[in-house]
């Protein structure tokens, strides 16, 4: 019965992380049909629901921003009370001069590798790639606006690090000895807290490197940058490098393979790095 509560209680941060998301787009629904009422009070339901609809839509991404705030703000209150109510640490220690550049290694490995598995993906389930990219059209997440640039380049590697590799990782190392299996759990929760296939899967891989560089630093920061940098990549300087490639099946399992041995050589020097501090 205490492994099951201790297992359970691994679930806690995913499941505040995914409320959280949820009350903040059900009271902005809300809100948005309580306005269009009072704007158009002759409308239909109908009526309503539709224009409800393309309001929500357009405001997407300040939504996804109002919600990556609240996350931070639950999950900073709450890791500050699992870690003792102790106060923040020197954000640089553990760090060394060596330690941006070996950060930068491993972000280009983990951004294409998750490109090559995306490659990977378009060949082998065209359809299951072709509606994850009409979520992130409908979400508004391809846009480069100032709003989706704050959200995903600052606040979500915030929250996201408080929540997965700051609390789901604490307790999963209570419940378990070996690190690599607490390490997978975490990282499994962070798939399936961006809640589609296709993002689960690279977020997944994506969690398990975020967990071992917090680890290898023991520090927080250390992810939390790491996070930031492969977001950034993804979002502006992943085109510049492969610029509309389309390239086959073969290429594209190339092009993984060479992203994972950089990967792993980026990870290689994270261990050196940590073994010097």
């Amino acid at each position: 019965m205490k492994k099951f509560l201790q297992y359970t209680g691994c679930l806690l941060p995913l499941i505040a992380g995914l409320a959280a998301q949820l009350a903040a787009g059900t009271a902005f629904s809300i809100f948005l049909s309580a306005q269009i009422s009072a704007q158009m009070p002759g409308a239909s339901l109908q009526e309503i629901q539709s224009e409800a609809i393309t309001r929500y839509m357009e405001a997407a991404p300040f939504l996804i921003l109002i919600s990556h705030i609240v996350t931070i703000f639950m999950a900073a209150l709450w890791f500050y009370y699992v870690s003792g109510r102790k106060l923040p640490e020197n954000p640089l220690k553990g760090f060394s001069l060596f330690t941006v550049p070996v950060m930068l290694l491993c972000m280009i490995g983990l951004q294409y590798t998750c490109s090559g598995i995306l490659m990977v993906i378009s060949h082998l389930s065209p359809d299951l790639l072709t509606g994850y990219i009409q979520l992130l059209e409908a979400s508004g997440l391809e846009s480069l606006s100032p709003v989706t640039l704050i959200a995903t380049l600052f606040f979500a590697p915030i929250g996201e690090e408080l929540l997965f590799r700051g609390l789901t990782l604490h307790f999963t190392k209570r419940i378990t000895s070996r690190f690599w299996i607490a390490n997978l759990l975490q990282a499994v929760c962070f798939g399936i807290f961006h809640a589609n296939l296709v993002q689960g899967i690279y977020a997944m891989i994506m969690g398990l490197v975020f967990g071992y560089v917090r680890e290898k630093y023991q520090s927080l920061y250390a992810s939390i940058l790491l996070h930031a940098l492969v977001n950034f990549c993804g979002t502006i300087i992943s085109g510049l490098l492969l610029p509309d490639l389309e390239p086959g099946l073969g290429m594209s399992f190339a092009i993984l393979c060479v992203a994972a041995l950089v990967l792993a050589a980026g990870l290689k020097l994270v261990e050196k790095d940590t073994g010097k501090n």
